[in-house]
């Protein structure tokens, strides 16, 4: 088969087309404020991470793709198990998901991620997963801090409701007190005994 120098003109300048194309949608997606990425369904080796990771976590893409376990092994600890088991139940089940979890930085400093996953099929058939993620570190931080105020507050509640009902108990103490030596005031029979109830009434008021 001969191949003429229009055919080979012709595929160069496609080739340039393809590639500046490709160049075009790398640097919009590396716009987004957020990883974007992709990896195989079955292995979940990432084959695509944005430059944007370099920003949020401090690697570069080219050590995330080097490492296939790189995901796997960044993943905060207290959170890998859970998180791992998430994904892939949900992506056995062939079914789009959003997770929140932590991410340990290159300098050591831990971050919240939300991981939004797609399933991307070809000829009907599921091939990779896409996703972003996004820094929501800041909105956890500001959701911690709320709690911790709504917390305080309701053991501040608690101290004041303890309080009153020491109180309350208190003053129906004493004014059962007060009632029971004004009822043996009346019932005295003699001045002494009468002296002596007014002096406990004085006492026990505080007078």
């Amino acid at each position: 088969m001969i191949i003429s120098t229009e055919d080979i003109t012709f595929r160069k300048k496609n080739e340039k087309t393809i590639l500046k194309s490709q160049r075009k949608v790398e640097a919009l997606i590396n716009t987004i404020d957020g990883i974007v990425w992709e990896c195989d369904i079955k292995t979940f080796t990432f084959t695509f991470v944005s430059k944007k990771v370099e920003q949020i976590l401090g690697f570069t893409s080219e050590e995330w793709l080097s490492d296939p376990k790189f995901w796997q092994n960044h993943i905060y600890e207290e959170d890998r198990d859970w998180a791992l088991e998430y994904c892939a139940k949900k992506t056995s089940e062939l079914l789009n998901h959003d997770f929140e979890y932590r991410m340990v930085c290159k300098n050591g400093a831990v971050i919240w991620l939300r991981d939004l996953v797609n399933i991307v099929y070809e000829n009907g058939q599921p091939v990779s997963l896409h996703g972003i993620m996004i820094d929501i570190t800041k909105s956890k931080n500001i959701e911690d801090d709320l709690n911790n105020s709504f917390n305080l507050v309701t053991k501040q509640n608690e101290r004041l409701l303890n309080f009153s009902y020491i109180i309350s108990h208190n003053l129906r103490s004493h004014t059962s007190n007060i009632a029971s030596i004004v009822s043996l005031l009346e019932a005295s029979e003699t001045q002494q005994e009468k002296e002596q109830m007014m002096q406990l009434l004085v006492s026990v008021s505080g007078l």
